[in-house]
């Protein structure tokens, strides 16, 4: 694995200044330490997997990778770097308390840490792209539908579940509104770059031949826990072979 380039965000200029002005510093720091676990779990784990990490930005509210190859490679191995983030949120209350054992917090802010750590959990299990529950299903869908459909199911669907979410008022707060609404924006521009990630996972395949079971597929567009062999004008045709029609 190889690590391009760390990046510092500079979101951290009004971090600072908010810090200066507002007694805000020790929660933002506790969430910083929450979600680079995260984060970092799932580095680790891509890189035990040799996911190529383009990209680590440091944000005031902690780390962002960019691990490539995500969505193309073995789904068993996607999933262990998807559900890696996630666990870790199981075991830092534990951390937490050894705060609490050398009096640097108080078990008061213990209990409210916890809290907000489970609540970043279940957000961010939610069947919901660009979360790690939307990543999830997305996984789920590929097992039954072919490539561009099974992208098309996850952001019309996780569409509809930000609409629920906001209809029936299950997110409350002015701040819980405007991540449903990036959210929702966020998953309309990646419906429009479905053709483009496709062309880029038959890029990845065709340099990556597969040993998935054998589908005989008379569609256009292929099933990615399958080896495909396509049924183009009235023949059979290898994987491999329809692949090197595209110019990619």
């Amino acid at each position: 694995m190889k690590l391009r380039k760390i990046k510092v965000s500079w979101l951290w200029i009004p971090f600072l200044f908010l810090c200066a002005w507002l007694p805000v510093y020790k929660i933002l720091c506790f969430i910083f330490l929450i979600m680079s676990m995260h984060e970092g779990a799932h580095v680790f784990i891509a890189y035990l997997f040799h996911y190529p990490i383009r990209k680590i930005i440091i944000y005031p509210f902690g780390l962002c990778a960019i691990i490539e190859s995500i969505g193309y490679r073995s789904g068993l191995k996607d999933f262990c770097v998807l559900i890696a983030g996630p666990l870790t949120h199981l075991f830092e209350p534990v951390l937490l308390y050894l705060f609490v054992g050398t009096h640097i917090i108080s078990y008061t802010f213990y209990e409210y840490l916890c809290l907000m750590n489970a609540s970043i959990l279940v957000f961010n299990m939610l069947p919901i792209y660009p979360l790690d529950g939307g990543r999830i299903l997305e996984l789920c869908l590929q097992l039954f539908f072919r490539y561009e459909t099974a992208a098309r199911l996850l952001h019309v669907l996780s569409i509809i579940w930000l609409l629920m979410l906001g209809y029936f008022q299950i997110l409350h707060g002015i701040s819980a509104m405007m991540v449903i609404v990036l959210l929702v924006m966020e998953n309309i521009m990646a419906y429009y770059t479905i053709r483009y990630r496709k062309l880029v996972f038959y890029r990845y395949r065709r340099s990556h031949p597969v040993s998935y079971p054998v589908r005989m597929n008379k569609g256009h567009d292929l099933y990615r826990f399958s080896y495909n062999v396509m049924y183009v004008h009235g023949a059979w045709m290898e994987e491999e072979k329809w692949l090197s029609i595209f110019r990619l």
